[in-house]
């Protein structure tokens, strides 16, 4: 399942527009972890490259850990069976740091799975 959820520049909560789209996401990957035993997500967050790498690092683990709590509400067993990390800009797909639509992938959360294979 792919997918990434994105984030305004220094919010750690994700885009307004793209809201419900982002909540059947989470609602999908974690009733997926939830349900199979040995299943295992890393929840990766990361962030433009605007600002210093403390300040990116931290913010892009605010973000994962924001993603984290949200879908512990659709599955309380996510945060048993996730962890959080936080890349800043290590990481950018982009890489302009102008903070604008072109570098909005930059600012995201993804998901990588582990033993969830049916």
């Amino acid at each position: 399942m792919a997918s990434k959820i994105t984030f305004a520049p220094n919010a750690v909560t994700p885009l307004e527009v793209k809201a419900d789209q982002y909540n059947i996401y989470m609602k999908e990957i974690a009733a997926l972890v939830n349900e199979i035993p040995g299943c295992r997500i890393k929840i990766v967050g990361h962030s433009s490259r605007t600002g210093s790498e403390g300040y990116n690092d931290s913010l892009s683990l605010r973000r994962s850990e924001w993603v984290q709590k949200l879908m512990a509400i659709y599955a309380p067993g996510i945060p048993d069976k996730s962890v959080t990390i936080g890349k800043g800009y290590r990481e950018n797909i982009v890489g302009t740091g102008t903070d604008d639509v072109t570098d909005e992938i930059d600012r995201r959360v993804e998901f990588v799975f582990t033993g969830c294979e049916k």
